[in-house]
């Protein structure tokens, strides 16, 4: 009798020796007495065999969503002959929700006027094309913060696209100007307003001049939506 007990003991002890031991932490469960404070490693982590659920991605929504128009306009008629050119920067931007800078910086240049003073016995041939034409434009860096101030920092970049301008005087001729429209516009934040602050709320409207001997006289007006 005490030997088969003996050997039912021995049997019992191998079968528990052979079973998967339950509840030793670190086997990947959270099961028996474990629990976060005794085993972090099973506990802090989802039940095996079950994907952990993703956190939802931010919904766009939570981002401040702004819309940047720029109307610039350079004038240099009064110089003998000259100019007024109309540039408008559109820009579709997308801030952090408590503010700070826009991820992408890059709109459009579209010349929307184009003219020529009048000069005494010459005709001035204007590229039908160059009124509409666009070019993309780059800042160095927008800030925006609500409540507060909108930041546009320079330098800007832009394709310097090329348009001739025709003139033919009497007796003098044909003459052909080359001429950047979108240099005597879009530049001015290179050449004056290379860091311009102002507050969205409040109305933009300013004159400067710019270039060599104050030579461009430009009117900007900024609106933001």
């Amino acid at each position: 009798m005490r030997k088969s007990l003996a050997w039912l003991i021995l049997i019992l002890l191998i079968l528990a020796a052979c079973s998967p031991a339950r509840g030793a932490c670190g086997d990947g469960k959270c099961s028996g007495p474990e629990n976060a404070q005794n085993c972090p490693k099973d506990c802090a982590m989802p039940p095996s065999g079950q994907a952990q659920e993703s956190k939802p991605a931010a919904a766009s929504g939570d981002d401040l969503r702004k819309s940047v128009e720029i109307t610039i306009t350079t004038d240099t008629t009064g110089k003998g002959y000259g100019m007024s050119v109309t540039t408008v920067i559109t820009l579709d931007l997308s801030f952090p929700a408590g503010g700070g800078e826009a991820a992408l910086t890059m709109g459009s240049a579209r010349v929307t006027d184009y003219t020529w003073e009048q000069i005494p016995g010459c005709e001035v041939r204007i590229p039908s094309d160059l009124v509409g034409a666009s070019v993309p434009v780059t800042f160095e860096k927008i800030e925006y913060y609500p409540d507060g101030f909108m930041i546009l920092q320079g330098p800007v970049q832009y394709d310097q696209s090329e348009f001739s301008i025709e003139m033919d005087c009497n007796p003098t001729g044909k003459t052909t100007l080359s001429d950047f429209p979108f240099s005597k516009t879009v530049a001015v934040f290179n050449e004056k307003l290379t860091n311009l602050s102002f507050r969205p709320q409040d109305s933009f409207d300013n004159k400067v001049t710019w270039g060599q001997n104050d030579a461009w006289s430009t009117r900007l007006v900024i609106t933001v939506k």
